[in-house]
């Protein structure tokens, strides 16, 4: 029985949102391909393809005045970006210098609560089933191209790989984050779409990051346990809320120069191998005595250095919004993910294992992996946990015309 591909109806607003998407992710692919140059021109464009369909349609359910679904955990979501860019700009004044990356990545962090909201609210699960199979196709695409299509079918390459020295030829930063985000939506799924659910497995091995492989196998067996949809107790919501923030905290505070020096000649342990020298990042901001201006200032300034040895990123995003914007934005965003998830177990491990990635990488700011992962959380808030809502139900049109659904 063949399966065809459902778009909304040309002539309604939902279609110009679909089609944005895709022309979006689409665009997120090429970049990772390096088809199309990754500038500003090129997110302006992204943004413009994109923002507008959201726009439209955030207008169009605001004038239907209808009940929607995810809609506080949204709310949480813009009261998170209110809180980073109230400190951002008070150390943008502060500083008497403004940084544009400071809003560009605002609009980032936003991004995939809007997408989930309008995803959840505006198209059923079918459909939000086949907008992930089209982005896993391309994301598969992406990446072999990414490291090379010879290289990808060179069996040596597969004898190659060590666990134990942490090297494989198919390593890669470039889709890490949407990959481990399509793994979560089809792990959770492995039930009902068991040959997708591994190839996103296969996917995320090959990418060989070591916090999203160890994530994706841990919800794997979640996922095989039919544990997806349990609830983990309160209090142990309220001990991790905690937990991460003082483990952000003490390691900001161990990862000053002076305290790193002294961990290292008293206790011989090296912080720039466990950080894989992320950690001159941090030590060469302080050591220039740059102050920040604002959320992503620290990337501009590593970026205009001219020491090349040092990326164009801080990387280890936890410690980098630390440095940036202080402990009140690192607890913001903290209790916020933890509230969104509603006590959801699956949800839970997902977010833990994003915030390690935090600790020792980058990825807050590359939206699309995180809307794959809040695309989920909605689905698993509103269908699949005890603590799911039963109305309302997602809007489909009726001869170019929004209403509610039975289903």
């Amino acid at each position: 029985m063949q399966t065809k591909i459902k778009i909304p109806n040309v002539h309604s607003p939902r279609f110009i949102l679909w089609l944005g998407f895709i022309l979006s992710y689409s665009s997120e692919i090429l970049i990772g391909m390096d088809v199309i140059p990754d500038n500003n021109i090129v997110k302006l464009v992204q943004y413009v393809i994109i923002l507008f369909p959201i726009a439209l349609n955030l207008l169009i359910m605001i004038l239907n005045k209808k009940p929607t679904i995810f809609y506080d955990e949204l709310i949480s979501g813009v009261i998170l970006i209110a809180i980073l860019g109230t400190l951002s700009l008070y150390y943008s004044l502060r500083a008497g210098k403004f940084a544009f990356e400071s809003i560009m990545q605002l609009i980032q962090i936003i991004l995939p609560f809007l997408y989930a909201y309008l995803m959840i609210n505006l198209f059923n699960l079918e459909e939000i089933k086949e907008f992930m199979i089209v982005a896993l196709f391309l994301t598969w695409i992406g990446y072999i191209s990414n490291v090379g299509i010879s290289n990808f079918f060179n069996p040596s390459n597969y004898t190659s790989i060590s666990y134990l020295t942490s090297y494989s030829a198919f390593e890669n930063s470039t889709f890490a984050e949407v990959a481990s985000g399509l793994a979560a939506y089809f792990i959770y799924n492995v039930k009902k779409m068991p040959i997708l659910a591994a190839l996103t497995l296969i996917l995320n091995l090959f990418i060989f990051k070591r916090v999203f492989v160890l994530m994706v196998v841990v919800l794997f067996v979640l996922a095989l346990m039919n544990k997806q949809n349990d609830l983990i107790n309160g209090k142990m919501i309220n001990f991790a809320k905690i937990f991460w923030c003082v483990v952000v905290f003490l390691l900001y505070f161990i990862y000053q120069p002076s305290i790193a020096k002294l961990i290292s000649n008293r206790f011989g342990f090296d912080l720039v191998g466990f950080t894989m020298a992320r950690i001159y990042r941090l030590w060469y901001v302080i050591e220039q005595g740059f102050k920040s201006y604002g959320l992503g200032s620290t990337n501009l300034f590593i970026h205009s250095s001219a020491l090349n040895y040092l990326g164009a990123e801080f990387e280890m995003d936890f410690i980098r919004i630390m440095f940036e914007l202080g402990p009140i934005a690192i607890m913001a965003i903290v209790f916020t993910y933890f509230k969104i998830i509603r006590r959801n177990k699956y949800s839970f491990f997902l977010i833990c294992f994003c915030f390690l990635n935090l600790l020792m990488a980058n990825g807050f700011v590359r939206y699309w992996g995180w809307s794959m992962r809040l695309i989920t959380i909605a689905i698993i808030n509103n269908y699949g946990s005890s603590t799911s809502r039963v109305e309302p139900v997602p809007y489909i049109e009726s001869k170019g015309r929004f209403f509610k659904s039975k289903r």
